[in-house]
């Protein structure tokens, strides 16, 4: 018997070889679905098709996120905070060039929400390969603090998004993601 994570991802599977259908015979149309293509390519973690969308030269909030995960997948350290901040810009951009309601910004506020949760992941996990001045007696209790403070901050900010599987969803893949490249 199959998981629900399992299931979702057999459905995002299928969900991307439609979008892959599509494309092949409406070549034009690769720019409009840029973004649910490389969504749909993140969470099930395929790195080689997430790059080639990214090099195609498309654009949009979620091929912002795309390069962060692209470059935490190449181990491309130097190049995430630059990343980060220009996904960050362009995502924040919408939300003060459009003076909405806060729940016409809730998607662009949760694209740098997912931003943040990545950043603290890769960051963490680069504090725990790099634990150079601490003895070997000391690594293991700091690893599991680190871990710990991981855990409650991420559990924390997760309590802060509407409690819906539409909101919620997208940023536990982009996690999982995440977690699954460092």
């Amino acid at each position: 018997m199959k998981s629900a994570f399992y299931a979702d991802l057999y459905s995002v599977d299928t969900l991307r070889t439609h979008i892959e259908g599509i494309i092949s015979r409406h070549p034009e149309w690769a720019p409009d679905l840029a973004n649910y293509r490389v969504e749909a390519t993140w969470i099930v973690q395929d790195w080689e098709s997430l790059s080639q969308i990214v090099e195609s030269g498309a654009d949009g909030p979620e091929i912002s996120k795309a390069r962060v995960l692209q470059a935490i997948s190449k181990k491309d350290y130097d190049k995430i905070p630059e990343l980060l901040k220009a996904a960050r810009r362009q995502i924040g951009s919408t939300i003060s060039a459009n003076h909405r309601t806060y729940a016409r910004n809730y998607p662009a506020l949760l694209n740098l929400h997912m931003l943040h949760d990545l950043d603290v992941i890769q960051s963490t996990s680069a504090d725990l390969i790099t634990m150079q001045n601490i003895s070997e007696a000391n690594k293991d209790v700091h690893r599991r603090s680190q871990i710990s403070e991981l855990k409650e901050t991420l559990s924390n900010r997760l309590s802060t998004i509407s409690p819906s599987f539409k909101y919620q969803e997208p940023v536990l893949s982009m996690r999982r993601a995440g977690f699954n490249l460092v």
